[in-house]
């Protein structure tokens, strides 16, 4: 229909708005569309964007919850939590922040080392345990994309700084072992 289309002219140039800076003018976009249609996923995601651009982390957080509730698909809720970690974040809130972090993990499609590398600077940031959950994130990195060495190493570290070192030994010995064909030194 015409107020469709129109809707979703609006919610674009919103997001466009939103990602050229101009978030009380994306914030007036959006209001009256979503004063019409709270139930529009698009406009909610985006108004916990803009309201986390202006400070408004409760707002933010209003948002990207009803956004996280009224999607049913994987990957826009995969896309709810980062949010949600950034604003738990933004608030100092580091076992929200971390819970998202580690949905993310869980259920992200094609997860990147970066996604995992967060997750465990939030970890670190923990007031106890941090090493620990840092490495556990690390494992479950590990264990989701395979060895490779911008996880493998920081697990190797912390396992020493954990004193785990015949875990960092084992590791160390596996990655040789799959270096066959490496030249040795």
């Amino acid at each position: 229909s015409k107020a469709y289309r129109l809707t979703q002219l609006k919610i674009k140039r919103a997001n466009v708005l939103l990602h050229s800076h101009n978030y009380v003018e994306a914030y007036n976009v959006l209001l009256p569309i979503l004063d019409l249609s709270p139930d529009n996923s698009e406009a909610q995601y985006l108004m916990a964007q803009i309201q986390l651009n202006l400070g408004n982390t409760a707002g933010a957080e209003q948002h990207a919850l009803k956004y996280y509730r009224l999607t049913t698909d994987q990957v826009s809720r995969v896309h709810a939590s980062d949010l949600l970690s950034d604003i738990y974040l933004s608030e100092s809130n580091i076992e929200m922040a971390l819970k998202h972090s580690e949905y993310i993990l869980d259920n992200k499609k094609n997860l990147l080392p970066e996604d995992v590398l967060g997750a465990v600077k939030i970890a670190l940031r923990l007031p106890i345990k941090t090493k620990e959950r840092a490495l556990a994130i690390l494992n479950k990195g590990i264990k989701r994309i395979g060895d490779i060495h911008s996880l493998v190493m920081p697990s190797i570290e912390l396992m020493m700084t954990l004193s785990l070192f015949d875990q960092a030994l084992a590791r160390v010995e596996a990655l040789i072992s799959k270096a066959s064909g490496l030249r040795e030194i």
